[in-house]
């Protein structure tokens, strides 16, 4: 494939953007290790290794009140209890959380998550007792992503 000069620095700032956007995962996973707030340095070692090999992955997950994989009435101080209890569910699995987004009022959440896998995120739900709606691996695609795909 024969590219312009301009089209080799589009394609050469996305190859670079890409890999900033990996280690700025990697960074953010290590940033939550050392935390003293966390738990996840029970398994740290582990995850970190994961976390350098590029093992990790991006998950979001899903829950809502109409379908009951959201814990109606919640409120933020019970949420804060459950929180603890998540962090150290997804420390004993290998997986980092990194958000997680509630709407209160419409009884809903969606969690953001580093694990080497799906199963990984799965068990960490049973775990806590908490029912989801979907999880999704996801990636970050920006408009230079989509024009490099035509």
């Amino acid at each position: 494939m024969n590219h312009d000069n301009s089209t080799n620095e589009i394609m050469d700032d996305e190859l670079n953007r890409r890999e900033f956007i990996k280690k700025a995962g990697i960074v953010a996973g290590i940033v939550a290790l050392s935390s003293p707030l966390t738990p996840l340095t029970l398994n740290a070692s582990k995850i970190k290794k994961n976390l350098v090999e590029g093992k990790m992955k991006f998950f979001i997950d899903t829950h809502d009140k109409n379908t009951q994989t959201f814990p109606a009435d919640i409120t933020p101080k019970q949420m804060e209890s459950f929180y603890q209890k998540y962090e150290a569910a997804c420390a004993q699995e290998g997986v980092i959380s990194l958000r997680i987004h509630v709407g209160f009022e419409d009884g809903k959440a969606f969690c953001f998550n580093m694990a080497p896998n799906v199963e990984a995120v799965k068990r960490v739900h049973d775990k806590v007792g908490l029912p989801y709606e979907s999880i999704t691996e996801v990636n970050t695609i920006t408009p230079a992503d989509l024009a490099l795909l035509n």
